[in-house]
């Protein structure tokens, strides 16, 4: 649905954007404030964060995989209830 209002179009599009120039400084402030404090240089730091984002996503995937393959086993187990009952 979008909306016809130039105003909610206005507002939708400046949050927007302060949101990615906020993300840009705090990125900036953050990378450099970590770097210099655990002294450690840029290359690793942005590996660090890459690994980190990779292990998040592979552990979700996963779960949600087994997630999905618990479910199953509760509707086939239902079934077989269901079966047994004879409804």
């Amino acid at each position: 649905m979008y909306h016809k209002s130039v105003a909610v179009r206005l507002a939708y599009g400046s949050m927007s954007l302060f949101i990615a120039i906020l993300h840009n400084v705090f990125l900036l402030y953050y990378v450099d404030i970590f770097v210099s404090v655990y002294k450690i240089d840029r290359n690793s730091f942005w590996l660090g964060e890459v690994g980190a984002f990779v292990l998040s996503q592979v552990t979700c995937l996963l779960s949600h995989k087994s997630n999905v393959l618990s479910l199953e086993n509760q509707i086939e187990n239902i079934k077989q209830d269901l079966d047994l009952y004879d409804i």
